[in-house]
């Protein structure tokens, strides 16, 4: 013989999002409570709240646990809250509410899930500029106190941004104690690094280890074409700079 299925009436009691489970109040009974009772993956977790009435399936009636929440609606009836499909729009555009999990994707994409429903931004087509790099690897070396321009870019803007600027250099000095002057320069004109100093002094303190150091400010950019170089100017003791490798970088 086989089992009958059989729909039933209840009112939720409590969402668990984390394993898709809901305590149902059945009804008629006033002291019936099942616990853990699994939820249909089709329905929305802004639609399975605290109150709402709810039918339950039963494949078995005289086996609880083998049992699924197919449908939720309210009393009066609401419409439902839609999946959020769409963040464009800057400020006015659709906003998440909740605990929000990042969930690494393919290149470009980023997949946020909220409650079990996925949200993909990819961020190749409007979602974020790709950080613009310029790496120099050969070696280069300083051995006078001129301006040398070690790195650069060279880029065009529709609209004017506000940058992370970021350099990096790795060198050995020929004394102990000699140093670098590092600057931004932007269209000809020093940006960076910024307050509470205009010029960055990095110091070598041994002459037979290279150095890595890294500045990094944000600066406001104007729309346009423009050229972001990466300078250095021997400083603090005269002697031979060798730079073995650099980078510039930015990002809005």
């Amino acid at each position: 013989m086989m089992d009958t299925a059989i729909l039933k009436r209840g009112i939720i009691q409590a969402f668990n999002p984390a394993n898709w489970t809901a305590t149902v109040q059945m009804l008629p009974s006033q002291g019936n409570y099942l616990i853990g009772v699994p939820v249909a993956k089709h329905l929305l977790a802004a639609s399975i709240n605290p109150g709402d009435s709810c039918a339950v399936l039963f494949f078995d009636e005289l086996n609880p646990a083998d049992a699924i929440i197919v449908a939720t609606y309210s009393v009066p009836p609401a419409a439902p809250v839609p999946p959020v499909t769409s963040l464009a729009g800057g400020a006015s555009g659709a906003a998440l509410t909740g605990d929000l999990q990042l969930v690494p994707g393919p290149s470009g994409n980023v997949t946020i899930s909220e409650s079990g429903q996925q949200i993909v931004i990819d961020a190749s087509g409007g979602g974020g500029s790709a950080p613009l790099v310029s790496t120099n690897t050969s070696t280069v070396t300083i051995t006078d106190t001129a301006i040398h321009t070690i790195e650069t870019l060279t880029f065009t803007l529709a609209g004017s941004v506000t940058a992370l600027i970021v350099g990096t250099l790795s060198f050995q000095y020929s004394i102990a104690g000699g140093g670098l002057h590092v600057v931004f320069v932007l269209d000809g004109a020093t940006i960076g690094p910024q307050a509470p100093i205009s010029f960055n002094d990095w110091l070598v303190k041994q002459t037979a280890e290279t150095e890595l150091f890294t500045a990094a400010f944000y600066q406001t950019i104007s729309a346009g074409s423009h050229t972001l170089t990466l300078q250095v100017v021997e400083a603090v003791a005269a002697g031979t700079a060798s730079i073995y490798w650099s980078q510039l970088a930015m990002k809005w």
